[in-house]
């Protein structure tokens, strides 16, 4: 949702699959409605390119009046939903990119030596795993429903954002070209944290969740 846009319900979504029909979710205030694709206006972008995420074919669109609001209880699973597979997503870049550093570390050589016996590098890599794992645990709790999914979600979208630049760090120079996926593996990293509401709204409702709903008035 694009409050500042010309109709609030505006997003940028995949055509990949061609879609009939989207869910949009106002994530700053749970509301959420279906509209048929056939009724949504396509939103002229003046020439601007997209980066990422390219074989997703990604357009961005506007809903008009033919909106069907969705029930509270049905907003908010799907909200849960969301969350919980965004967050799968974003730990499933954190194991690739940390993966991918781990390979190159052990087949990269210098001085007669991999460079994953230097202990600079093996620092990073062990944070790197600690990152992962962390966040791999807390999407197991929450598939079985003991950790809220923004939670989980908060954490992962972070750790593969902090695991993405640390691999880029392991490769070095190779990191910033396209022949090697790290670049690439940030971007998704950053890409799906956005998606997911990004970070200071998910920490809100994790704050939200745990310590109350802030009290305003006297």
């Amino acid at each position: 949702v694009d409050p500042s846009a010309e109709s609030p319900w505006t997003s940028t979504v995949p055509t990949l699959f061609d879609p009939r029909l989207l869910l949009l979710l106002d994530r700053s205030t749970g509301l959420a409605v279906r509209a048929s694709w056939a009724s949504l206006h396509q939103v002229d972008l003046g020439g601007a390119l997209r980066s990422g995420l390219h074989q997703a074919r990604l357009s961005t669109v506007r809903a008009g009046e033919s909106l069907d609001p969705l029930p509270a209880d049905v907003a908010q699973r799907i909200a849960r939903d969301w969350d919980l597979f965004t967050a799968a997503v974003a730990v499933g870049v954190s194991e690739q990119a940390l993966a991918v550093a781990e390979t190159y570390a052990g087949e990269r050589r210098q001085f007669g030596s991999s460079i994953a016996s230097f202990t600079g590098l093996r620092a990073i890599l062990a944070e790197m795993q600690l990152h992962v794992s962390g966040a791999r645990a807390l999407l197991e709790q929450a598939t079985v429903g003991d950790t809220p999914p923004a939670e989980v979600l908060a954490v992962a979208g972070r750790a593969a954002v902090d695991v993405c630049l640390n691999a880029i760090q392991v490769l070095g120079g190779y990191g910033y070209i396209d022949e090697f996926p790290v670049a690439g593996l940030l971007r998704d990293a950053l890409s799906i944290r956005a998606r997911g509401g990004g970070r200071r709204a998910l920490v809100a409702e994790v704050a939200s969740e745990r310590l109350g709903r802030t009290q305003t008035g006297a």
